[in-house]
């Protein structure tokens, strides 16, 4: 199913410090590309881009179960639309310059 984006940006959290990613990986290249990984506090982060919207969330709670960061209970803390809606395809140095203002990756991925 397609997910209505806004065209605008939207964070939420009006977050002043960047959250710091301690581990993050890419688990698929393309439509959706999408990556995971943990925050210093334990919280999973999950990234998606897919019919030109790009998603973050991250779960509420210490977790290691990615389904806490994409369900119902997870926070959006980015999301926007960045591109047709056939796009799906990003790199994660793209991603770095869509949302590093928010998160500050670890050095292993930048």
């Amino acid at each position: 199913m397609k997910q209505e984006l806004s065209k605008k940006a939207s964070v939420k959290g009006g977050q002043n410090e960047p959250l710091v990613i301690q581990r993050f990986y890419q688990t698929c290249q393309a439509c959706p590309s999408q990556w995971e990984g943990w925050l210093e506090d334990g919280r999973m982060i999950y990234v998606r881009c897919r019919w030109g919207g790009l998603a973050v969330s991250i779960s509420n709670k210490t977790t290691k179960d990615v389904m806490d960061a994409i369900g119902k209970d997870a926070e959006y803390i980015f999301n926007e639309q960045i591109a047709d809606e056939y796009d799906g395809i990003m790199d994660t140095n793209e991603l770095i310059g869509h949302i590093g203002h928010l998160i500050k990756f670890p050095e292993t991925v930048v």
